[in-house]
C-alpha cells in the first residue's frame, strides 16, 4: 500500500496533483472497507464459535471419576472429549465429558446408589473383622 501511494505521490505526468489525491484517497477508503469487513467476519466467528460452546455446555455432562465414567460407557452413553483435571495439583487426573443423552442422569444415579451400596457393604465387614 505505501509503495503505491509512494508511486502516486513521486509520479511525473500530466495527472495534476488532486487526481493523484483522489486516487489515494480512494485506495485509502477500499483499504478501510477490506478492514472494517474482516473485522466484521472475525467478529461474527467469535459469536459463532461462543454460541457453539454454550450449546456444547448444555448438551454434555462431566465425569470427575474414571470408575463412573467406565459405568457409563458399559451402559451405552457416548464420550465426547477427555480433558485434564486444572484443579489436580499432580496433573494426572482426568474429567470425562460425555453427550447429555436421554437417560443419563438416571444411570448416574444408579451407579451412585451401587457405589454408595459397595462402600457401606464393605464398611461392614472391615468392622466386623477383628
Amino acid at each position: 500500500m505505501k509503495k503505491l501511494m509512494n508511486y502516486f505521490l513521486n509520479k511525473n505526468d500530466n495527472l495534476s496533483c488532486g487526481a493523484d489525491l483522489s486516487i489515494i484517497d480512494e485506495l485509502n477508503q477500499q483499504q478501510a472497507n477490506k478492514n472494517k469487513e474482516e473485522r466484521e467476519q472475525a467478529k461474527m466467528e467469535k459469536v459463532n464459535s461462543a454460541e457453539n460452546k454454550s450449546e456444547n455446555k448444555k448438551n454434555s455432562i462431566v465425569i470427575f471419576t474414571p470408575q463412573k465414567a467406565r459405568k457409563l460407557l458399559r451402559k451405552g452413553f457416548t464420550i465426547v472429549d477427555i480433558k485434564p483435571d486444572k484443579n489436580d495439583p499432580d496433573k494426572k487426573k482426568s474429567l470425562f465429558v460425555f453427550r447429555n443423552d436421554e437417560g443419563i442422569y438416571e444411570a448416574l444415579s444408579e451407579i451412585l446408589d451401587e457405589l454408595d451400596e459397595n462402600k457401606s457393604n464393605t464398611k461392614k465387614i472391615e468392622t466386623v473383622t477383628p
